[in-house]
């Protein structure tokens, strides 16, 4: 039980917090420096079916097209070439109501056994239940740096773009042009990174109901079959290379490749902390030792952005894992930050050195 010394002191950590973050939203936008923006082309521009081609249905010359999964099969589609460092972009729109035990999964990969990977999977649930994004980067084959996000919004509605930055630097996964993970080129630490394996972009809606929702205790209900996923606007802005490329012809000359592109700009780093504002209570009621974690609501309806309200125990920290760089959390954790880093809260009138 706490006391009521203790509670009127955690209520004023909770408002200081709640004028934080208002004041983080309100003075962010004269920061941002966008992303060059997607094209939206044709599927058949950039794409090619890869297997059960009667289950992909094409709308508005190919401007549009649906990955169809029943009892019987998934489907999939892969770029028609191979590319090592861009830009790359979809909308999507996921299967709607009860799609529990689905996968809808849009990545890139390299094409050996030790092979580079960057994966957005988007976990299926009951209805009414929230989708989860797991994020993961592979390099030489190896894996194990899931991350997992909840969405700011219902991705069954209505189409939302989904892309990865990859250059020399880092991989930034975004949505929407909200950057929610960062993987860094922490070469000078000894840790991989996927910088001369050129990947085929690649996206299937699949049956993974051993694990995909619930760990597996969820299946799929194929009496709500077919489940249909929605694209279009096939972006894709990188350098083509064979298979068996070390480094990009035109590396250096690309705008990824620019200074503004080596890292997230100011906005861009609010963006990030904000995907997931529970990172900075967590953190103010960690250092305070206060025994409720809270993190606040705001929605700010010019920007999208939305926090949401919890109480939980005093908040745990994860141990440091080192294949994880300046990468979301869990929601609701605070887990696995990049190896000795310093990081500060740049908004203003707020700094925190971890």
């Amino acid at each position: 039980m706490l006391s009521r010394c203790s509670l009127r002191s955690e209520i004023w950590v909770l408002l200081y917090g709640f004028c934080y973050l208002a004041s983080c939203l309100w003075h962010s936008e004269q920061w941002e420096l966008p992303l060059r923006k997607p094209v939206d082309v044709p599927f058949g521009r950039n794409y090619v079916p890869t297997w059960a081609f009667d289950h992909i249905k094409y709308f508005n010359g190919g401007s549009e097209i649906q990955l169809h999964l029943d009892k019987y099969t998934g489907t999939g589609f892969q770029s028609k070439g191979s590319y090592l460092f861009g830009h790359f972009s979809m909308q999507m729109k996921l299967v709607p109501g009860d799609s529990a035990g689905t996968v809808t999964a849009f990545y890139l990969s390299s094409q050996n056994s030790e092979h580079d990977e960057i994966d957005f999977e988007f976990l299926g649930n009951r209805t009414g239940q929230p989708y989860i994004l797991q994020t993961n980067v592979f390099t030489g084959g190896k894996g194990d740096r899931e991350q997992r996000i909840y969405l700011w919004f219902d991705p069954t509605v209505g189409y939302h773009h989904y892309s990865v930055l990859w250059n020399s630097y880092l991989v930034v996964f975004f949505v929407d042009d909200v950057p929610i993970r960062v993987f860094k080129n922490c070469k000078d630490l000894g840790l991989k990174f996927p910088f001369n394996q050129p990947m085929k972009i690649y996206s299937s809606l699949w049956n993974a109901d051993d694990w995909a929702t619930r760990g597996g205790l969820e299946k799929t209900d194929w009496s709500k079959a077919p489940f249909i996923a929605s694209y279009k606007s096939f972006h894709i802005d990188g350098c083509e290379a064979s298979v068996e490329a070390k480094f990009c012809a035109t590396q250096g000359t690309r705008w990824w490749d620019q200074k503004e592109f080596q890292d997230l700009d100011a906005f861009q780093y609010r963006r990030l902390k904000w995907s997931m504002p529970a990172q900075e209570l967590l953190l103010l009621y960690h250092i305070l030792n206060l025994s409720v974690a809270v993190c606040i609501t705001l929605r700010n309806v010019s920007t999208g952005y939305v926090f949401s309200l919890s109480l939980s125990a005093r908040p745990t920290y994860d141990e440091v894992n080192e294949n994880n760089h300046y990468s979301l959390p869990r929601p609701f954790s605070f887990n696995r930050w990049c190896p000795r880093v310093s990081w500060l809260m740049s908004c203003p009138g707020f700094g925190v050195q971890t």
